[in-house]
């Protein structure tokens, strides 16, 4: 409640009063990445199942770029609405069962019992199918306009900019509002040199020699750095662990994880700070910049994007040579997946490759094949890397197949830390049945098959897989 309490006084009642202060943009767009998106407060995973409600609720989904042209395109007023023809008729014959259609759309939407049981025999009928629609993307750009201040145009606009946003996250909130007050700073800024100039003031300058580190910084430039950062920070973010997963119902079900489709789009950001503001603001953006190469030179080849990682590896090479000292990719790379794992305990390592596993496993469940190949395909570089240096530095080696076979068990029986959705469990079995060649897989299927039958008890099978795994 006090989260939400925040992001309404900020919206709703400080930027409308104050609608050129960009602390207050800044603030706003920080509760968003920070606080919802974020993880340091125990609470980020319930922030992030109320935001996903929400915004489900209110868009009806993730929020496409189709979805929000409809919006930007529907009728501004009721009034306007209700000049349709389909519309006015059903909004006629819902009006005499004493329901407003057009104010009532999302108690049609929750199904509540004050709808009318005549009501809901309309709506459900197929010759309004196609006014119901307009209604109902009337109510959802009305409510998103005038309840949570978001413009469909604006959100198209990021949308081109940077990628197919899921509006039901938070990172995607935080770029909106600090883009809108990078906006809202430039028309201030433009206003007071205008008023500058009409009264034959010179512009306000940093003091050459208490603030020499200023020498080249423009008026608001401060505010418009921090904004910028906030920008890349939150791309950053959705590219590290941005990848949510909701239910139909709008659930938040699982942090999946990276979404690598925005990573490109952060590299421009990050060019744009160093380029545009001064040495003041530089090196932390520069270390940051750099930070993101690294870790994309490293990733993106463990997930099978060679192409894609040698781009940021050349990327890294021509904007920090210092960084490479000269060295061929094969070496850096080689290089930087040691300083991932060197690190970490072997009890680690098998925690990390578990769980690339569950999300594959995920994955698999929801067909999404690709993802969980790739996914586990960075297990096994995982495990391989580290094999390779666990002899000669007497460190414990990790089993690959005994492991997934541990995690696949634990899934499957629903013993382990992590729980899917039942209709996921159902179809991940079902796809693991396809895989006839992979012996591991089929060992578990026949063990869980016997227990249903009988012919072992879940205590007996549990017992078996873990001596097996040990």
């Amino acid at each position: 409640a006090w989260v939400r309490a925040g992001i309404e006084l900020l919206r709703d009642e400080g930027i409308p009063m104050n609608p050129y202060s960009a602390m207050l943009y800044d603030h706003l767009a920080w509760l968003y990445m920070h606080k919802i998106g974020g993880q340091d407060d125990n609470a980020h995973l319930f922030y992030k199942q109320m935001l996903g409600l929400l915004m489900h609720e209110v868009l009806g989904g993730e929020g496409d770029r189709e979805t929000l042209v409809a919006f930007a395109e529907a009728p501004a007023t009721r009034e306007e609405l209700l000049e349709d023809e389909g519309v006015n008729r059903l909004w006629t014959e819902c009006g005499a069962q004493g329901f407003d259609i057009v104010e009532g759309y999302f108690e049609v939407y929750k199904r509540t019992e004050s709808v009318p049981p005549a009501v809901r025999q309309i709506v459900g009928r197929p010759d309004t199918a196609e006014a119901l629609h307009k209604v109902q993307v009337y109510a959802r750009a009305t409510r998103l306009r005038e309840e949570l201040q978001l413009d469909p145009q604006k959100m198209i606009e990021l949308v081109d900019q940077y990628g197919p946003f899921d509006w039901r996250t938070a990172f995607p909130h935080a770029i909106y509002w600090a883009t809108i007050g990078l906006e809202k700073l430039d028309e201030l800024e433009r206003r007071t040199l205008g008023t500058l100039e009409q009264f034959g003031v010179e512009v306000p300058t940093p003091d050459p020699v208490k603030e020499a580190y200023k020498a080249d910084e423009t008026l608001y430039e401060f505010r418009r750095v921090t904004l910028r950062r906030m920008i890349y920070a939150s791309i950053q973010s959705l590219v590290t662990h941005g990848r949510l997963l909701f239910d139909t119902k709008g659930r938040f079900m699982l942090e999946a994880g990276s979404d690598y489709r925005f990573a490109d789009a952060a590299l421009p950001l990050y060019e744009q700070v160093i380029e545009a503001h001064g040495i003041r603001f530089q090196m932390g953006t520069e270390d940051a910049y750099r930070n993101f190469l690294r870790r994309g030179v490293t990733e993106f080849y463990l997930m099978g994007d060679v192409t894609k990682s040698h781009d940021y590896f050349n990327r890294l090479k021509e904007k920090f040579p210092d960084e490479v000292k000269g060295r061929s990719f094969d070496a850096y790379r080689r290089g930087r997946l040691k300083d991932y794992t060197e690190d970490m305990t072997t009890g680690e390592v098998r925690n990390i490759v578990a769980a690339y596993l569950n999300r594959a496993l995920f994955n698999l469940g929801c067909n999404a094949d690709e993802k969980a190949l790739v996914l586990e395909e960075e297990a096994k570089a995982l495990v391989k890397q580290w094999n390779l240096e666990a002899e000669p530095n007497l460190r414990g080696t990790v089993r690959f197949d005994r492991l997934r076979e541990a995690v696949v068990t634990d899934l499957l029986t629903g013993r382990g830390p992590v729980r899917f959705p039942g209709e996921v469990v159902g179809n991940l079995i079902e796809r693991l049945k396809e895989q006839t060649e992979d012996v591991v897989v089929q060992r578990v299927l026949q063990s869980l098959d016997a227990a249903k039958e009988g012919l072992l008890e879940p205590e007996e099978v549990e017992e078996q897989w873990q001596m097996e795994t040990r």
